[in-house]
């Protein structure tokens, strides 16, 4: 005979420790938030709000877009190294 195992979200013992935040890094005078954008419908748009978001709440100075002429593409080595090398945060991975 097959046994269930249900753990009921309503007992002390199933729920989750308790947990604090990651430490925060402050952000550089300067930031610079980096969209990649992937050329899915409503995408871009999506991702502008979410900088829009960012910038206010962190102190985003400049936000640039690289835009892929695909979802298919790929970012190629040398693309990734040079948004890296003049980003703070990068946003990509919008889906469908």
């Amino acid at each position: 005979m097959a046994q269930i195992t249900v753990h009921r979200p309503d007992v002390a013992d199933d729920r989750p420790q308790a947990s604090s935040l990651a430490r925060r890094v402050s952000l550089p005078a300067g930031a610079v938030l980096t969209l990649i954008e992937n050329g899915k419908p409503n995408a871009r748009a999506l991702m502008v709000k979410v900088a829009e978001g960012l910038r206010s709440r962190l102190g985003i100075a400049r936000v640039d877009i690289h835009s892929k002429p695909s979802a298919a593409s790929a970012i190629g080595p040398d693309e990734a190294k040079a948004i890296a090398a003049r980003s703070h945060l990068v946003i990509t991975g919008v889906g469908d």
